[in-house]
C-alpha cells in the first residue's frame, strides 16, 4: 500500500462536477464512441482510502465521485465515417489529478534491474586467438626442429652408405643440431680415409702418410696400421731403387710390423754386396760381419779381407837401401802390426811382423822416421787394418823426437812387446796419415 495520497486538484475536471443544484442545467455527457479511459492500477500502487470529510453546520454535502457506466463496445464505422476509436479532441481530454507538489503520476517501484551479463564471446574468441598465436609460435620453432632433424636423419643414411663427402656436407649444415659437429668430423676424416686408400693403390705411399698425420686415430683406431703399411711399402719402394741405407732404416724403424726385420737384414746383404763390388772392403766386411748367419754373411766378410802376410819386408826401395845400416825389429806382441819407414814423405820400405817374429830393414845413412799399424783384419797395404785399426809414431826419447838418424855402418835394434820396459813410446795418428 503506498503511504502517498493524491489530493485533487483545486478546478476539479467538468466531467467530475457535483450534481446540478436545483434550477441548474446538468452537463451534457460525453460524445458518443468515447469514455472515459480507466487507468488500470500500477502493480505497486492502490488508490487510497479518502476520510470522510468534517461535518460543518450549514455547509452543502461533500461532493461525490460521478459513477460512470461502460459504453458497449463500439462497432466500427462504415466506410466513409468517423472512426469510434479516434481519440477525443485535446480540450475534451480529463486532466490527470496530482497531489499538491507533484508534477506527475508517481513512477512504480520495479525490480532493480540485474547487471548486464559479460558475454563470453570476447574471452572465447581472445582464447582462441591466444592458442593461434601459441600454435603459430611453436609452428615457426616447430618446423625447423622438424626439418633439422630430417636432414640429421638424411646425413646419417648418408654416413651409414658410406656417402662420407656427402655426409660431412650435411651434418656441417646442422652445426649444433645435437653431435652434428662430431658426426660431421667422423665423416671428415673418413673422406681422408678414403683417399689415402686412393693413394696406396697408385703407389703414391707418401702422399697416403700425410693424408694418414691429418686423421684422428681416435676415430679410426685402422690409421695406425695403415701408418705402418705405407711405411712398410715405402722402405719396400727404397730397397727395389736400390737405396739400400734409406730401406734399411725405415724398415728397423717398422720393428716387429710383418717381416720388417728380415727385410732390414736384405737390405744390409745388398748394400755389403754392393760396397765388395765398388772395392770398399772393409766397410762390406763390417755389414757382413755384422750381419752374422744371414744367409751366406760370413763367407762374405772373409772374403773381404787378405790373409796376413808373412813376416818380413814387404817393400824396400832400391834408392835407400844399403848393407851399411839396417834395423833389427824384435816383436813379441800378441797382435800382427805393419810397419812403415819414410825418410821425409818419401816411403823407403814396409815390413809386416806376426807375434813372435823378427825382421831386418837394410837402408842407406840417413834420417828416418817409423810408423806402426795394427789390427785385427788385414786389407791389403793399400788399406792396411782399415779405418778400425790403431795408428802411431814411434817415439824415440822422453823428449817426443820422433825421427833417428844412421850414419855408415850403424844399425838400430827395435824390441816390440812382451815385459820389457824400453824408452820408446807411440803418437797416434789416423790412417790418412800412417
Amino acid at each position: 500500500m503506498n503511504d502517498d495520497f493524491v489530493q485533487p486538484p483545486s478546478s476539479p475536471s467538468p466531467y467530475m462536477q457535483p450534481p446540478p443544484a436545483a434550477g441548474q442545467t446538468p452537463l451534457s455527457p460525453p460524445p458518443p464512441g468515447w469514455q472515459t479511459p480507466v487507468q488500470p492500477p500500477q502493480p505497486d500502487w492502490q488508490t487510497p482510502v479518502q476520510p470522510p470529510p468534517p461535518v460543518v453546520p450549514g455547509a452543502p454535502p461533500p461532493l461525490q465521485p460521478p459513477v460512470y457506466e461502460q459504453a458497449p463496445f463500439p462497432v466500427p464505422p462504415a466506410y466513409g465515417q468517423a472512426s469510434p476509436f479516434a481519440p477525443p479532441p485535446e480540450s475534451a481530454m480529463p486532466m490527470p489529478v496530482f497531489a499538491p507538489g507533484q508534477s506527475s503520476y508517481p513512477m512504480p517501484q520495479q525490480a532493480p534491474t540485474p547487471a548486464p551479463k559479460r558475454s563470453k564471446k570476447p574471452l572465447v574468441i581472445s582464447l582462441v586467438a591466444l592458442g593461434a598465436l601459441i600454435l603459430i609460435a611453436v609452428g615457426i620453432f616447430a618446423v625447423p626442429e622438424f626439418m633439422r632433424a630430417y636432414s640429421y636423419n638424411q646425413a646419417t643414411t648418408l654416413y651409414e652408405q658410406s656417402s662420407f663427402q656427402e655426409a660431412q656436407e650435411a651434418f656441417l649444415k646442422l652445426e649444433d643440431y645435437k653431435d652434428s659437429a662430431y658426426w660431421a668430423m667422423m665423416s671428415g676424416d673418413y673422406v681422408l680415409f678414403v683417399e689415402v686408400k686412393a693413394c696406396y693403390d697408385q703407389a703414391k705411399y707418401d702422399e697416403a702418410l700425410l693424408l694418414l698425420f691429418r686423421i684422428s686415430q681416435k676415430n679410426i683406431p685402422e690409421v695406425a696400421e695403415w701408418i705402418d703399411k705405407c711405411d712398410y711399402a715405402i722402405a719396400d719402394d727404397l730397397h727395389a731403387k736400390g737405396e739400400f741405407e734409406d730401406a734399411y732404416l725405415a724398415f728397423i724403424a717398422l720393428g716387429d710390423y710383418l717381416d720388417s726385420k728380415e727385410q732390414a737384414n736384405k737390405c744390409r746383404y745388398d748394400l755389403a754386396d754392393k760396397l765388395y763390388q765398388s772395392g770398399e772392403l772393409e766397410e762390406a766386411y763390417l755389414l757382413f760381419t755384422f750381419l752374422g748367419s744371414f744367409s751366406d754373411s760370413a763367407d762374405r766378410a772373409t772374403a773381404c779381407t787378405v790373409p796376413f802376410p808373412a813376416s818380413g819386408v814387404l817393400f824396400a826401395d832400391t834408392n835407400f837401401s844399403s848393407e851399411r845400416c839396417y834395423v833389427d825389429f824384435s816383436y813379441s806382441a800378441n797382435t800382427s802390426s805393419y810397419y812403415k819407414i819414410y825418410t821425409g814423405s818419401t816411403l823407403v820400405a814396409t815390413l809386416f811382423l806376426n807375434p813372435g817374429s823378427t825382421a831386418r830393414v837394410y837402408l842407406t845413412p840417413g834420417t828416418y822416421i817409423i810408423k806402426d799399424g795394427t789390427g785385427y783384419v788385414w786389407f791389403g797395404e793399400t788399406l792396411a787394418f782399415g779405418k778400425y785399426g790403431y795408428y802411431s809414431t814411434l817415439v824415440f826419447d822422453d823428449f817426443g823426437t820422433d825421427y833417428f838418424t844412421l850414419t855408415d855402418w850403424e844399425y838400430l835394434e827395435l824390441t816390440i812387446g812382451g815385459d820389457i820396459i824400453g824408452n820408446m813410446s807411440t803418437r797416434e795418428e789416423s790412417l790418412a796419415t800412417f
